[in-house]
């Protein structure tokens, strides 16, 4: 599912019918999950036991651990620590999926340290949650990163991962089975300090490309899958003149449908992206943020009411989180933001709704030598949309909110039917689309994507648009 432009020229409508001032002003507040954790390397949000809230999990490097922060609801909400594992030695990354099909989001992890290599942790299930460890390949050393997508579309996830030491990417075919077997194809061993490892569909033909970020040459490099029964990658050069390239993320930030990749360099200090000509040897970099000392993550998240994907960056070496505001869309102007300035050694970083308010809040941890801190910033976006009156507009009831198998969406107005109502995650991908020429007052939806599969638990945004005004709602699948 590709980021549509549409979801942004809709929302830009909106906002100029309901008098949204698209500069609003964004303060965060930053509040505590946990003041005790040394050496904070990997962040991922996800709901974990499926009550809804988001939680937080962590890959403490110096600690050696895997830690589950429960989000126990709450305003602000409270956490409940919870130690996955604390045999990982030097756990650097976290990627939080469903690997085996059974319900359960499980964790797919990497230690630096080369025990376990690769592993990934298998929720059971029960109350409290019982963990179960797998590993996945041992002699993957000093792993820096781990990330899932299904890379030979046979619906089952891979595990995809990046070496700095082995100077290598790589990724695991899951096989099925119980307990899951894994087939390891090597894409390169020749990605010096190898950081970061994205998987997208980077060329528009429906396969799963996979993209790497390798600091010691200051490269960024596409493999692209070409769709063979036997996938044959053919390797291209984003660029090699990115100073400690050490984070990428794939995403369409100008919002022409295709897909791009967005960068943090370590040494030059640079937040930058690349813009998909749609050739593969062609890429056009545009420069976000400069002076970002040792940029480590950035990560692109829907900050304010514009629609337009700003970026989150984590600069270890002045202390700051920062946010850079997309002004026009374009992806060519950015203003900076401070979200904080006195965060000692940021590192990792998430973005997702933490208190259930509708809005984008941000999650880092302090990394080694830093506070031990692992925080969160309450965006105060106020999503509360008020619209000016309009006769005869109707209101528009969602049930049941929360939703497990289907949700009926309706209007209470026969002369204000609902004529469209169109889904999103909260990075801006459409899901699903639903045209409503019958003009029913009350759409049932099944909670499949576009192409039928089911849609994974979490927060979704649903646009309902009538003949006399459009509206946003919040609803949860569980």
């Amino acid at each position: 599912m590709k980021p549509i432009s549409m979801f942004r020229i809709a929302a830009i409508v909106l906002a100029m019918i309901i008098n949204i001032d698209s500069y609003t002003q964004i303060d965060f507040q930053e509040f505590e999950i946990d003041n005790n954790n040394d050496g904070a390397a990997g962040l991922f949000c996800n709901d974990i036991d499926g009550d809804g809230d988001f939680d937080v999990i962590l890959a403490s490097s110096e600690d050696h651990r895997i830690i589950w922060y429960r989000n126990d609801g709450g305003t602000p909400p409270d956490w409940s620590k919870i130690v996955v594992d604390d045999l990982v030695y030097s756990a650097h990354s976290v990627y939080c999926k469903d690997m085996d099909g059974d319900g359960h989001t499980d964790i797919v992890g990497a230690s630096y340290y080369g025990n376990p290599g690769i592993a990934w942790w298998r929720n059971n299930g029960g109350n409290p949650i019982e963990w179960e460890k797998f590993i996945v390949d041992f002699d993957f050393v000093n792993a820096h990163e781990v990330y899932v997508s299904d890379v030979n579309s046979d619906g089952r996830p891979d595990i995809l991962g990046a070496s700095s030491d082995l100077n290598s990417v790589a990724w695991w075919k899951n096989e099925g089975g119980n307990p899951l077997e894994w087939t390891k194809e090597v894409l390169a061993t020749d990605v010096m300090l190898a950081k970061s490892i994205a998987a997208g569909d980077m060329d528009g033909d429906g396969d799963i490309d996979i993209v790497s970020a390798s600091l010691g040459d200051n490269c960024i490099d596409l493999f692209e899958n070409t769709g063979e029964d036997t996938i044959i990658w053919v390797r291209h050069n984003i660029t090699d003149n990115f100073y400690g390239s050490h984070r990428i993320q794939l995403t369409d930030i100008n919002g022409d449908n295709e897909t791009d990749v967005l960068g943090a360099a370590y040494f030059g200090n640079q937040v930058a992206w690349w813009e998909n000509s749609g050739d593969p040897e062609n890429w056009t970099k545009h420069l976000i943020a400069a002076s970002v000392i040792n940029a480590c993550i950035a990560e692109v998240a829907y900050i304010d009411d514009d629609y337009y994907p700003d970026v989150v960056v984590t600069a270890q070496g002045s202390n700051e989180i920062i946010w850079m505001k997309n002004i026009d869309g374009s992806g060519t102007s950015w203003t900076k933001n401070t979200i904080t300035a006195d965060f000692v050694r940021p590192w990792p970083l998430a973005v997702c709704d933490i208190d259930n308010d509708m809005d984008v809040d941000v999650v880092s941890g302090s990394s080694y030598d830093g506070s031990k801190m692992v925080s969160w910033w309450q965006n105060s976006l106020i999503t509360d949309i008020s619209h000016n009156n309009i006769s005869g507009e109707s209101v528009i009831d969602i049930y049941p909110n929360p939703f497990d198998l289907e949700i009926k969406i309706c209007s209470n107005n026969s002369m204000d039917p609902i004529k469209e109502i169109t889904v999103y995650d909260y990075s801006g991908n459409v899901v699903q689309t639903m045209i409503n020429e019958s003009n029913l007052q009350c759409v049932v939806w099944n909670g499949r994507c576009v192409n039928n599969n089911s849609l994974p638990s979490g927060r979704y945004i649903v646009k309902v648009t009538s003949q006399k005004s459009v509206k946003f709602k919040s609803i949860l699948k569980l």
